[in-house]
């Protein structure tokens, strides 16, 4: 007779594998995920103090111009535009012309100089073959404009058409 025993070893479990994750895995993934979807759009949004001082670099550079003087002057006006429609919106500012255009920037303002000071100049001298008059007190106003325009402005003045 036998005296030997059939012994097996001990049944082992299957191996783990390494998909699917457990759900604390899946949990990680979705708020990681959550976190740079919320971390683009917060570092992707316009900030509105950017663009004035973007425009004060710009304004900046115009001045540093002294190829042309109608050049400095065409430059100006755009750059006053694109920022007028920012504050008052595109619908307000975009078709404005004229004596009317510098009612609006100095409706922006307690000063004046536009409609009344160095600031007429942009009436009409950005379309003049040879525009007369010093333009560099216009840079001046056109900078404190740009510097007032940055303080914050009460609530009644703000307009959401941009």
């Amino acid at each position: 007779m036998n005296d030997e025993l059939p012994l097996r070893g001990p049944d082992m479990p299957d191996p783990l594998g390494w998909w699917p994750p457990a759900p604390g895995w899946w949990l990680l993934l979705v708020v990681m995920l959550l976190v740079a979807v919320l971390l683009t759009l917060w570092l992707g949004r316009p900030r509105r103090s950017n663009y004035w001082r973007e425009a004060q670099k710009q304004l900046h550079s115009i001045e540093q111009m002294t190829d042309s003087p109608l050049l400095q002057l065409q430059q100006l006006s755009s750059l006053l535009r694109r920022m007028a429609m920012l504050r008052f919106g595109r619908v307000q500012s975009a078709s404005l012309t004229g004596d009317a255009w510098l009612q609006l920037l100095d409706s922006a303002w307690p000063r004046d100089d536009f409609s009344r000071g160095a600031g007429v100049l942009l009436e009409d001298a950005p379309y003049r073959r040879n525009p007369e008059g010093d333009i560099s007190e216009l840079f001046t106003i056109a900078r404190e404009w740009l510097q007032y325009q940055q303080q914050p402005q009460p609530e009644s003045s703000k307009t959401a058409d941009v």
